[in-house]
C-alpha cells in the first residue's frame, strides 16, 4: 500500500565563506531567507534545510546526507551568494536525487536605497548562471525557475517539479518491482488506478486505467 504524502525536498543553499569578514551576520541572514522561502512553500512540499553550503566540504556533506535520507524526493538549489560553478561539480557526480535550480533572490527589485550589502545578499542570480553552466556540462537534467518566490507562478512550478520528483522516486521503490515480477511470472499488469492517484500523475489518470490482472495461460 502506498501512503499519499507531500513531497519532501532538500534545500541546497550555496554561498561562500569569503563574505564572512565583511558581513559577519551573512550566514544567519541568508539562512533566515531560506526559511522564509520554505514557509512560503509549506503547502506544496515538506523541506529539509540543515545549513548553507559555504565550501566544497559543506557541499559534499549536505549532498551525502540528502542522498542517505530515504524520505527525500529531490534537491532544490538556491544561490545565497555568488559561488563558482566548478565547486559543485564533484559532489553532483555522486548525487542520485533529482535537482532543480530556483533562480531567485531575497528582494524582487533593485531600488535607489540599495548599498553593497544589498548587492551581496541579492547576487545569487550571478552565481546561478555559473553553476547552471557546470550542471549542463555534466549532462544533468536540471529545470530552472526564475521569478519572485512569493508569487503563485513560482509556487506552482516548485509543486509540479516536486511531485514529478516524488513520482520518479516511487517508481524506483519496492512497489514498482511488481512490474518486473509480473514480467517474470508471465503476467500482464494494467497499473492500479489508486497507484496512479497516489503519485498524482494526472496525465496518466486521463487514461482511466482499470485495475486488472490478466494471467497468461
Amino acid at each position: 500500500m502506498i501512503v499519499k504524502r507531500k513531497p519532501k525536498i532538500g534545500i541546497l543553499g550555496i554561498m561562500q565563506k569569503l563574505y564572512d569578514k565583511t558581513y559577519p551576520n551573512i550566514v544567519e541572514t541568508q539562512s533566515n531567507y531560506v526559511k522564509e522561502v520554505i514557509n512560503e512553500l509549506k503547502d506544496v512540499a515538506d523541506f529539509k534545510f540543515t545549513k548553507p553550503a559555504r565550501d566544497r566540504k559543506d557541499l559534499e556533506e549536505i549532498i551525502e546526507d540528502y542522498n542517505n535520507d530515504k524520505e527525500l524526493d529531490g534537491i532544490m538549489i538556491m544561490m545565497l551568494t555568488y559561488s563558482p560553478g566548478q565547486r559543485i561539480v564533484p559532489t553532483l557526480k555522486k548525487n542520485n536525487l533529482p535537482i532543480m535550480l530556483a533562480n531567485i533572490q531575497p528582494l524582487p527589485s533593485v531600488t535607489q536605497e540599495w548599498n553593497m550589502e544589498h548587492l551581496t545578499y541579492n547576487q545569487g542570480i550571478h552565481g546561478a548562471q555559473d553553476n547552471m553552466n557546470a550542471i549542463v556540462r555534466l549532462g544533468i537534467n536540471c529545470p530552472v525557475v526564475t521569478g519572485n518566490w512569493k508569487e503563485e507562478e513560482f509556487k506552482n512550478f516548485v509543486k509540479d517539479w516536486a511531485l514529478a520528483a516524488q513520482a520518479a522516486k516511487a517508481l524506483k521503490e519496492p512497489e514498482s518491482q511488481l512490474l518486473e515480477e509480473c514480467r517474470e511470472w508471465g503476467i500482464l499488469l494494467l497499473i492500479h488506478q489508486h497507484y496512479l492517484k497516489s503519485l498524482e500523475l494526472k496525465w496518466l489518470m486521463k487514461a482511466w486505467v482499470r485495475s486488472t490482472l490478466i494471467l497468461k495461460k
